[in-house]
């Protein structure tokens, strides 16, 4: 009776602070409805129950932030959803493209959600002259849309449609020539005739509820301050993931029709990245890349084999190499050699590779290829000079590394398998972790036409971001068949033991037992006889 007695004033304390506590968080995690257009791109149900999208991210963060919880609401465009924001039937409207004071009643937050660029879409068989473009009445086109039609020689008058699913449907129907809206599904299969300034997109709020606006504007500061690539992260998984329509102006298109032929120079010549198969032919990573440019160009590529930096300035000078693949993203290194890199394509990491065990009292020493940029770089910075020596290829790096010439080189850790193979270097380990990273791109001639730089810019951002990493992996499953004895034995020296004991062993057993048949045979006939 006494124990129940005292259990009373600790159970009333209990609720004392439930009722304290258990309110504030309620209020913390207030629910929210948060209005949204299906089949906009931004904001999608995919299978029911289940959202996904730029958008959809980008709020589900901020919810975090907020201390909310967000419900979506459905509408079947953006009137309807401006309308429920008006009546209170929705708190937040995203993703709200265009002119914003078609809604006087809403006010914007201070932090664009995403910015993408607009698009005119047109139809396969599109031949200029004049034609009818439908635009939504509260997203009209930029000025560059007038330009646009210049530089493609059009004129247009435009229809005005208030639901973006009719204005489709209207081109569906040839009853448009082309239609505008923003860049919001990059691998559709519509002709996008141009690209052009970017539309941006805010949160909106009824001007009502002052501190609401507050609210989300205080948590989108701390979103962008605790993570301030989200907009490029969200870009990249759900934009550039699927690689942005290859666009052509008119001059572009008659550039790459007049030129045909491209020289192409590669830097990179190791395994994974480029070398010639079993067949004599040039294969990797580098040598998809080109495949896809002659692909999706309509140009043709040929090689022009390059055996140093001096050779491939003199070549550039003259005027014969129209570019250069695999250079590092640097445009001061570059300018010395007269290339303009374009934006980077992949990201290379760079490994220390070390002799295994090896002990060392003297000052450590790096072995660099010569006039190699990435890990010339980054060992002048980490040696004085007298602890660098030049070599002419990353094989006689590894060569000098594994007979204790050099205590240390750097490579891509992709060719490290490769290169340790082709020069039986099998006393050689590498770190997995990269110690320092190199973007790679397309190193354009100054010499050569501007338009070939603009060009190349667009075709990497219209590449399968996964191009190169399948490549390198195709490469990788390769090498599973074509694996040498000798690095089996070094990396896995165990089953080699054992798998050389069986065989040994299992040859023993077949001239134990032909020794004793011949045996038999012999008593055999000794007995017979």
């Amino acid at each position: 009776m006494r124990i129940f007695s005292r259990k009373i004033p600790l159970c009333a304390l209990l609720f004392l602070l439930l009722g304290i506590f258990l309110p504030a968080r309620i209020m913390a995690m207030e629910e929210l409805k948060v209005g949204y257009v299906p089949g906009t791109g931004f904001l999608e149900e995919d299978m029911p129950g289940h959202m996904r999208g730029n958008g959809y991210e980008y709020m589900e963060f901020l919810s975090g932030f907020l201390g909310a919880k967000f419900s979506y609401v459905p509408c079947v465009n953006w009137w309807e959803a401006g309308a429920k924001l008006e009546n209170h039937e929705i708190d937040l409207l995203p993703a709200m493209p265009g002119n914003y004071k078609t809604l006087p009643f809403a006010m914007r937050t201070d932090h664009v959600i995403a910015r993408f660029p607009m698009e005119l879409v047109v139809q396969n068989d599109f031949a200029g002259g004049h034609v009818r473009l439908g635009t939504l009445d509260y997203n009209y086109p930029t000025p560059s849309l007038a330009k646009a039609a210049q530089e493609h020689g059009f004129s247009y008058e435009l229809i005005s449609f208030s639901d973006p699913l009719e204005m489709k449907q209207a081109f569906a129907a040839r009853q448009l020539d082309g239609f505008v809206q923003p860049l919001l599904h990059p691998e559709k299969s519509e002709r996008v005739l141009a690209i052009f300034d970017r539309v941006s997109y805010r949160l909106l709020v009824h001007r009502d509820r002052p501190e609401l606006l507050a609210q989300v504007n205080a948590a989108q500061d701390s979103l962008l301050l605790n993570q301030p690539n989200i907009r490029n992260r969200l870009n990249d998984k759900y934009e550039r993931a699927k690689g942005f329509p290859l666009v052509l102006s008119p001059a572009e298109k008659a550039y790459l029709q007049e030129k045909g032929t491209f020289h192409v120079a590669v830097l990179m010549r190791t395994k994974p990245y480029f070398y010639r198969d079993e067949e004599g032919n040039w294969a990797g990573a580098t040598q998809a890349l080109l495949n896809q440019l002659e692909q999706d160009l309509g140009i043709t590529i040929e090689l022009v084999e390059v055996n140093s930096l001096n050779e491939l300035h003199r070549l550039l000078s003259r005027g014969t190499i129209d570019f250069v693949a695999d250079v590092p993203c640097d445009f001061s290194w570059l300018d010395s050699l007269g290339l303009m890199p374009t934006q980077s394509y992949l990201e290379i990491g760079y490994v220390p590779v070390t002799r295994h065990g090896a002990q060392s009292s003297r000052p450590p020493k790096a072995a660099v290829v010569e006039g190699n940029f990435e890990t010339a770089a980054f060992t002048m910075t980490q040696y004085p000079s007298e602890q660098i020596i030049s070599r002419s290829s990353w094989e006689e790096c590894f060569a000098a590394v594994g007979s204790g010439l050099a205590d240390v080189t750097y490579a891509p850790r992709a060719t490290v398998p490769y290169l340790m193979e082709a020069v039986s270097a099998y006393n050689l380990s590498a770190d997995t972790e990269s110690i320092f990273l190199e973007s790679v791109s397309l190193g354009v001639a100054k010499e050569a036409n501007p338009l070939l730089w603009q060009i190349l810019d667009k075709e990497i951002n219209h590449l399968p971001p996964r191009l190169a990493a399948e490549s390198l992996s195709q490469t990788a499953h390769e090498n599973v068949h074509h694996l040498n004895p000798v690095y089996l034995l070094y990396h896995y020296p165990l089953q080699a033991a054992l798998l050389i004991f069986l065989i040994m062993g299992s040859l023993a057993g077949i001239i134990y037992y032909r020794f004793r048949q011949q045996k038999r045979k012999l008593t055999a006939m000794e007995e017979k006889t």
